[in-house]
């Protein structure tokens, strides 16, 4: 199953739905679909899992990582 992403946008809030079955075969896949949907304007993230039949831990990994990067320019550009 191909993993895919359909992205939203509301009040600089980005809405990511993900299709698929995510795990350490396509989580670099995944990584680079994230960084390209979310730009250093956007105020938040939200990941949308509904239609996730499976996630491994390698597949998690990628969302913690583009939160705490996230996070970080937040903070940063909030200070």
């Amino acid at each position: 199953m191909d993993v895919d992403i359909k992205w939203g946008r509301k009040g600089g809030i980005v809405i990511a739905m993900l299709v698929g079955r995510f795990s350490s075969a396509n989580a670099d896949l995944f990584e680079r679909m994230l960084e390209t949907g979310v730009d250093s304007s956007d105020k938040a993230l939200i990941l949308d899992f509904e239609h996730v039949p499976f996630l491994s831990s390698a597949g998690l990994q990628h969302p913690q990582e583009q939160y705490a990067q996230h996070s970080q320019r937040a903070r940063t550009v909030s200070a």
